[in-house]
């Protein structure tokens, strides 16, 4: 979801779930002489297991201002008025790509709920982590930053 506010402010979200992801379940051991520890128990497919549920919302806020005014080409419109006079925002004054120079201040963060999200499941019957997750995805984090164009 992405909208335009007031005073030249804008707003975003992202919203993501998805099911488990799906690991291997292997016995851990060597039992046909291979070198290789990636046998499956009998009875076991590959990627048969399957991992927990993940969810994530991020969010952004950004605020923009131009400065100074681009020439006009020859038949173009100024502002005001009508259908905004080709600013592209609808005749609400954002001001969006109007300046010679344009600038934002943004605050973006990305897992805003702080959801634990496991990920990396053991798949291996021997092992005391059997099933369990191995590590998360990142927490919470928020970034604050400013941009120029010209």
């Amino acid at each position: 979801m992405n909208t335009d506010l007031k005073a030249g402010f804008r707003v975003n979200m992202n919203i993501r779930a998805q099911a488990g992801s799906r690991y291997n379940i292997t016995t851990g051991l060597d039992e046909n002489g291979d070198g290789q520890t990636n046998e499956r128990p009998a009875g076991f497919g590959r990627n048969s297991g399957r991992g927990e549920p993940t969810a994530n919302v991020d969010m952004g806020l950004v605020w923009e201002h131009s400065v100074g005014q681009r020439p006009r080409v020859n038949g173009q419109r100024g502002g005001g008025g009508g259908g905004g006079g080709g600013r592209g925002d609808g005749g609400r004054g954002n001001n969006r790509a109007d300046g010679v120079f344009r600038f934002e201040i943004f605050a973006r963060a990305t897992n805003v709920l702080n959801i634990v999200n496991p990920q990396n499941f053991s798949g291996v019957v021997t092992s005391p982590f059997f099933g369990l997750a191995t590590s998360a995805a990142a927490p919470r984090r928020l970034v604050v930053g400013t941009r120029v164009f010209f």
